[in-house]
């Protein structure tokens, strides 16, 4: 995360919030989540006042306003069906800033770290490389990932 991207993530809070029907004013900002790496740069902001409790999301990078987009309207309609996802208050699609409703629980990433155990960890590899045939045509490229760096290959 470089310093200044919790200040310019900020930038977009009162605007978002007057489109959310939110008072900007006397909220605190606190960094829940960042990732500044080759593939994304993104910083998402927990705001709170009171009891109240929101989330600023805001992706620096790759810029892809129409992925953005997309993205957003599947995370409110999947909301609109009931799934438990922060429900999407108002969204500035050329910044890529998003604001939405704290929602209790936890992200994909800890799900699977605290609850995928040992034993399935193999078993996840193995089905995973069973989808090798339909994801090796072209330019390859080779990563490792987390629980326990198991290698894949895709196309780049």
């Amino acid at each position: 995360m470089q310093p200044q991207d919790m200040t310019r993530a900020l930038e977009f809070w009162p605007p978002l919030a007057r489109v959310a029907g939110v008072r900007p004013d006397g909220w605190a900002a606190e960094i829940l989540s960042a990732r500044n790496d080759a593939q994304h740069h993104r910083i998402v902001l927990a705001l709170s006042c009171g009891e109240a409790r929101l989330v600023l999301k805001r992706v620096f990078a790759p810029v892809a306003p129409d992925a953005f987009r997309e993205e957003v309207a599947a995370q409110r309609e999947a909301h609109a069906r009931g799934a438990p996802v922060p429900e999407v208050l108002a969204e500035e699609t050329a910044a890529q800033a998003v604001l939405m409703r704290w929602a209790d629980g936890v992200t994909l990433f800890i799900g699977w770290s605290e609850h995928l155990r040992p034993p399935m960890r193999p078993s996840c590899a193995t089905r995973g490389a069973s989808w090798r045939p339909f994801t090796t045509r072209g330019p390859m490229k080779r990563d490792c990932f987390s629980p326990d760096t198991h290698c894949v290959t895709w196309r780049a």
